[in-house]
């Protein structure tokens, strides 16, 4: 416990330095309830004299960085943790769920766009044709293919919002990922 109050002393901001006394045979544990000055939330510390050590907080990243910390101070290359954090779980279950929904509207706005594409050469092959036999139906073909066209436009427009969405639950999901795994010491 020692190390653990250098280790305290040097990483949070407390009012007075937290000193082990040696004389006393019943300090079996440290315990401390902080704030943290990131989020305004509780944070707590838990550290017993056979070595095991629990932090309490909502924040995964904290929680994180607590124990990179610690294994880094303590130069302990392998550590058992455990970590709970339902909020964070029942996020990456929602980011998955959404990506899921994502993943289809990108299949069908794709099938869009090949449809439109396709419509497109037709009209314009329909008006060359027009063209050759007849000038009446040239027009017509040319404002189906221009109707079309801004058809195909919005369907990009979409896709490109579609694709930024996705782009976004990835990036918090890798956050995840990389916050969890800084939870192994």
């Amino acid at each position: 416990l020692k190390r653990i109050c250098i280790w305290v002393n040097q990483n949070f901001l407390l009012p007075s330095d937290i000193e082990y006394m040696t004389s006393d045979a019943e300090a079996t544990e440290l315990k401390l309830n902080l704030i943290s000055l990131r989020t305004a939330k509780s944070v707590c510390l838990h550290f017993s004299y056979d070595g095991k050590t629990r932090f309490y907080t909502e924040d995964i990243g904290l929680a994180g960085d607590l124990v990179q910390s610690l294994v880094q101070f303590l130069n302990i290359d392998n550590m058992n943790s455990a970590a709970c954090f339902p909020a964070v779980s029942e996020e990456v279950k929602e980011l998955f769920q959404k990506l899921q929904g994502l993943q289809d509207t990108e299949k069908q706005i794709n099938s869009e766009i090949v449809e439109h594409i396709n419509q497109i050469k037709s009209h314009l092959i329909r008006a060359e044709d027009a063209r050759f036999y007849n000038g009446e139906d040239v027009i017509k073909h040319h404002n189906e293919m221009m109707a079309t066209n801004e058809d195909l436009v919005k369907s990009y427009k979409i896709r490109l919002v579609n694709t930024n969405e996705i782009q976004l639950a990835l990036k918090r999901i890798h956050g995840i990922l990389y916050n969890a795994s800084r939870l192994r010491g």
